[in-house]
């Protein structure tokens, strides 16, 4: 069962720009510390993470074989 606000808006999926990378590693470093709150065992953190991350992205945003996206406000 759904909570809160109905999604009242379809988001655009795209290929992710290099300006969204810091954004995009924000939100992976977020999902990461959830993790391992849940569980420390199995979820490590090592801090900085949104550095890392940015770099893997980026990289990952330039190899032919990799796909990097982006959900925004259509």
């Amino acid at each position: 069962m759904p909570h809160g606000k109905p999604i009242t808006c379809r988001p655009a999926i795209r290929p992710a720009t290099a300006a969204e990378m810091p954004a995009i590693a924000r939100l992976a470093a977020k999902l990461v510390r959830q993790h391992h709150e849940m569980d420390p065992k199995r979820f490590m953190v090592f801090e900085p993470i949104e550095p890392g991350y940015q770099r893997f992205l980026s990289k990952e945003a330039l190899n032919p074989d990799a796909v990097v996206l982006a959900a925004v406000r259509a």
